[in-house]
């Protein structure tokens, strides 16, 4: 395993003194590497389509109501561009403006895991990387910019990048809200204090029980009245 070259930094609008939520995905792959945006590819549409579902009024408000279809490629690898295909990427570029203001996105570690130098694939990073006291400044410092509410934390890497452990039997822990003890050991390690931290497990497997989460989203949408 190796790491591409490229450093893909927390997605959040400067302009904004706190942005409600902080999502901690795993690591970045080929196309967020290209794009310098977590959450850009296919995560990205599961993370739009799962808002727009649950009727976040942000989302839903986007484009006077009308819905459009993520674009997981990138603009120079399409072929040849349709109008279809032109609109909708501007309205991903659009709606990204729009979502940094709301959702800071970021990862457990800013740079692409792949198993060769030119391999476009995705492998898990480094577990030692994740938990080493330069990730987990740089993590710090993220939240300091951000100043978020919220923090979901999406997947096993995510969960070792915010608590410093391995996490047992993750798919038992999706959709429930951190509490107690636990709270506490991620806010001492991160070195900020939270409203809320919910652990929502990988964005892939976020369809395979939606009755928890739209439960969890409805508990997100009262907290922060959206």
């Amino acid at each position: 395993m190796i790491y591409d070259s490229r450093i893909v930094d927390i997605h959040y609008d400067t302009m904004v003194n706190s942005i409600p939520i902080l999502l901690m995905n795993e690591a970045p792959g080929p196309r967020e590497a290209e794009s310098g945006i977590p959450l850009f590819g296919h995560q990205g549409s599961n993370l739009y389509r799962t808002l727009l579902n649950f009727n976040i009024n942000w989302v839903a408000n986007f484009n006077n109501n009308q819905s459009f279809t993520w674009p997981i490629k990138l603009r120079d690898e399409y072929k040849k561009l349709t109008l279809k295909n032109e609109t909708n990427l501007i309205l991903k570029d659009d709606f990204l403006n729009l979502r940094k203001k709301y959702i800071a996105c970021t990862n457990s570690y800013p740079r692409w895991p792949k198993s060769s130098p030119d391999s476009t694939d995705f492998v898990d990073p480094n577990k030692r990387d994740v938990i080493s006291n330069d990730n987990l400044e740089r993590i710090r410092n993220e939240i300091q910019l951000v100043q978020p509410r919220i923090l979901l934390i999406c997947g096993e890497f995510a969960y070792l990048a915010c608590t410093g452990n391995v996490l047992q039997n993750p798919a038992q822990l999706e959709f429930q809200e951190i509490i107690e003890n636990d709270k506490d050991q991620i806010e001492l390690r991160l070195q900020y204090k939270f409203e809320l931290i919910i652990y929502m497990g990988h964005t892939r497997r976020w369809n395979f029980n939606r009755t928890k989460l739209l439960s969890t989203f409805n508990e997100i949408k009262n907290h922060l009245d959206w």
